[in-house]
């Protein structure tokens, strides 16, 4: 027993959930409701969470994760913490940074798209980068170890669901790998909800 909580320890938290950025090049109908492009995690903040060692972490917005800072100190912090861990990046898609270690650097890659054509795209997300991230999802697929693509189901795209399956699987069915596809709920948001 004593061994264990040793080894425990040095392990480390099981999973650490990192928030890097509240700003956003979208603005989801069903997203955090605020979009500072001046909300980034902190250097200080990454230091605590260096010290945690985490096993496994996850890496989402809430704001997009893409728009973390470029600064080298920042982002060596990150990529310390991110060394030698089960990482997971949750990512609206839109762009993929120019960082020649970017795919190798997470386990899994998950996509929000949540529809299945422009149209309810531009309606769900207020922009016109639908084939933007098709593409993106594309280069994923064919250089990441595991991608998903995640649709929030909410009371305008619950009936869009069986195009949004057919739309992903003639997309995506020439690809080195094909999508896991994850639902889920909006929360805090009940007249959404279907």
């Amino acid at each position: 027993l004593n061994l264990r909580l040793k080894n425990k320890a040095k392990r480390g938290i099981g999973t650490l959930v990192l928030h890097l950025s509240e700003a956003c090049q979208l603005s989801c109908s069903f997203c955090t409701p605020w979009n500072d492009k001046n909300l980034f995690l902190t250097s200080s903040a990454l230091e605590k969470a260096l010290k945690l060692n985490p096993i496994n972490i996850i890496v989402v917005g809430g704001g997009e994760p893409t728009f973390f800072p470029k600064d080298p100190q920042r982002l060596n912090m990150l990529y310390d913490l991110l060394f030698d861990k089960d990482v997971k990046l949750i990512t609206n898609g839109v762009s993929i940074p120019n960082d020649s270690q970017w795919f190798e650097r997470f386990n899994d890659i998950r996509i929000s798209l949540d529809a299945g054509d422009f149209e309810k795209y531009k309606e769900i997300k207020g922009a016109n980068l639908f084939p933007t991230v098709i593409k993106n999802i594309k280069t994923y697929l064919n250089n990441s170890k595991r991608v998903g693509i995640s649709f929030v189901v909410y009371k305008t795209n619950i009936l869009s669901i069986p195009n949004f399956l057919m739309f992903i699987y003639k997309t995506f069915e020439n690809c080195n790998q094909f999508p896991y596809i994850h639902f889920k709920q909006v929360r805090g948001c009940d007249d959404l909800l279907p």
